[in-house]
């Protein structure tokens, strides 16, 4: 009995130890990934003075997108050539502004950044 109790203090020490078992990724900026039939996003804890938006292009094709907000105001337009990523700042940002990333080539849906969420995919469900 005594060694079964030990054993298992052991092995929740190091599962509670190894940080994996508990963990998900997180970035310091939001992270937009796109792949050929979805895309997944990392979002940022907290929100900074300057968002950075780093975009990876992880398909055989360029990626031609924009950056928008969610009324329509254009922030800025981005293209990634296949492989490759793009980090873009955008200055001035408040908390309550939705900001959206519009893939135009190839044409995607509208993917909203999410603050202080876990990873995510679009679609959710593939």
């Amino acid at each position: 009995m005594k060694i079964l109790v030990q054993f298992i203090i052991i092995l929740v020490g190091i599962l509670v130890s190894s940080g994996r078992v508990f963990s998900y990724e997180r970035a310091d900026s939001f992270v937009v990934r796109a792949y050929s039939n979805h895309y997944k996003v990392l979002a940022p804890a907290t929100l900074s003075k300057n968002l950075s938006v780093i975009i990876e292009n992880k398909m055989l094709a360029n990626l031609v997108g924009r950056l928008e907000t969610e009324e329509g105001r254009v922030l800025t337009f981005v293209r990634v050539d296949a492989g490759k990523y793009k980090s873009i700042t955008i200055k001035g940002h408040k908390k309550e502004d939705k900001i959206l990333f519009f893939p135009l080539s190839p044409a995607f849906q509208k993917i909203e950044l999410k603050l202080g969420v876990r990873p995510y995919e679009i679609p959710p469900k593939r």
